[in-house]
C-alpha cells in the first residue's frame, strides 16, 4: 500500500502540533513512513484559493496522483490500497472520499494520523514515551524519513520586542486602569454604629435592599 499525506510535505520539525493545540504540544517526530508520498488536499479542488471549491474531474485527479506515483488496486481486492492520513484524520477524510468515491480505488483512512504516529517513540531523549520497543515506529522498519522536534526546537520571539524596555508588570495599579478608576469613584463603605439594619431613605426615596 501507499500512505498519502494530504496535508502536503510535512516532514520538516514542527509540522505536526499535538491533539490539544496549547502551542507547545508537538510529536516527538516528524517524517514520511516507508513508501509514503504527500498530495495536499486543496490541490483535489478546482481553484481552491480563488474560492471554487468544487472537486476536479475524475481523469484530472487520477493524472496528478499517478505522476506522483499513486496508483493503487481498484479491483476490491485491496492488494495495494492507498492510506490517506493528515494531523488528526479530519482532512483525510476527504482524501478518502475522493480515492473511494470519486476514483474508485482500494482506499482506507488512517484516523489516528501524524498526531499518534508521531509520538509512537521509545527515545526518551527525544521525547518517546513509550514504557518499550515494542509499539515504538521511529526506525527503518517503518519510516524512510525522520525528524526529531527535539532535535529542532526554537525559540519563539515576544510578541512585542519592546516589552522588556516597557517594563510591565501587570500586578501594578498602572496597568489595571480602570480598577484605579473605579476604586477613587466609589467612596469607601464603613459600617453603621448601630450594629447594621435597612439603609435609610434619602430624599424621601424608598430604600431599596442588595
Amino acid at each position: 500500500g501507499r500512505a498519502v499525506d494530504v496535508r502536503g510535505d510535512s516532514t520538516e520539525a514542527g509540522s505536526t502540533r499535538g491533539v490539544f493545540d496549547n502551542g507547545g504540544d508537538y510529536v516527538v517526530f516528524e517524517g514520511r513512513p516507508n513508501n509514503g508520498t504527500f498530495f495536499n488536499w486543496q490541490e483535489f479542488m478546482v481553484n481552491y484559493a480563488n474560492g471554487d471549491q468544487r472537486f476536479r474531474s475524475a481523469n484530472e485527479l487520477r493524472s496528478d496522483l499517478n505522476a506522483k506515483g499513486i496508483n493503487p488496486s481498484s479491483d476490491g481486492s485491496f492488494s495495494n490500497p492507498v492510506y490517506s492520513y493528515c494531523r488528526t484524520g479530519y482532512l483525510a477524510s476527504t482524501g478518502f472520499f475522493v480515492f473511494d468515491a470519486i476514483l474508485g480505488w482500494d482506499a482506507m483512512i488512517y484516523d489516528g494520523s501524524w498526531s499518534q504516529f508521531g509520538k509512537m517513540s521509545a527515545n526518551a531523549a527525544k521525547g518517546g514515551e513509550l514504557p518499550d520497543q515494542d509499539w515504538a515506529v521511529d526506525n527503518s522498519t517503518y519510516m524512510e524519513e525522520i525528524t526529531y522536534n527535539a532535535d529542532n526546537t526554537q525559540d519563539i520571539e515576544p510578541l512585542n520586542p519592546d516589552s522588556d524596555a516597557l517594563d510591565i508588570n501587570p500586578l501594578t495599579n498602572a496597568p489595571n486602569q480602570v480598577e484605579e478608576a473605579d476604586s477613587s469613584y466609589q467612596p469607601k463603605q464603613t459600617a453603621p454604629d448601630d450594629g447594621g439594619g435597612a439603609p435609610s431613605p434619602v430624599d424621601d426615596t424608598p430604600a431599596i435592599g442588595c
